[in-house]
């Protein structure tokens, strides 16, 4: 069944999924390098991975300020009670930084699931040895689930995520 995307507009839309559409993403990828697994994929392919992604933004960051009706929108945005260098951020409109990272997610999605569960991601060693099992972890090739390219879309946004390289950036430029 193909997926049908249902764009978060800053209306707090019922039943939204996605932060961009199909059509912003084809934008946002036609000024992006190292696209190619992007235009490769069918279009409920990307639907899915925007849609996919856009939950994994969701899940894995805690956004600044307050879901405007949380008993109506299905997505964390929009969002009230922003200031962004002390101005308020309209709560009716989403950040063009949250719609590229779903973008941005997807494409990383596609190329590999960093979603998955994976039971042997980190381990260095197992072992053993005098009636114990010793398990070795190295957290350092551990892969997070939001690369540090969203993230670095994503700093004034949040105030901390589930990644564990997400905590906001300093913008570098």
């Amino acid at each position: 069944m193909a997926v049908t995307l249902i764009v978060e507009t800053g209306a707090g839309v019922t039943g939204a999924n996605t932060y961009i559409s199909l059509a912003g993403a084809e934008t946002y990828f036609e000024s992006r390098l190292n696209a190619s697994v992007w235009d490769g994929e069918t279009d409920d392919n990307k639907n899915r991975a925007l849609v996919q992604a856009t939950r994994a933004l969701d899940a894995n960051n805690r956004w600044k300020g307050t879901r405007v009706d949380p008993t109506v929108q299905a997505l964390e945005w929009p969002r009230d009670n922003i200031y962004i260098d002390d101005d308020a951020w309209p709560s009716s409109s989403i950040p063009a930084d949250v719609a590229n990272a779903a973008a941005e997610l997807s494409l990383y999605l596609l190329s590999s699931d960093r979603t998955a569960d994976n039971a042997s991601s980190g381990l260095k060693s197992l072992g053993v040895g005098s009636g114990a099992v010793e398990l070795v972890f190295d957290n350092a090739t551990e892969t997070d689930v939001l690369p540090e390219t969203v993230m670095a879309m994503l700093w004034r946004w949040v105030t901390s995520s589930g990644s564990s390289n997400a905590q906001p950036k300093t913008r570098r430029v």
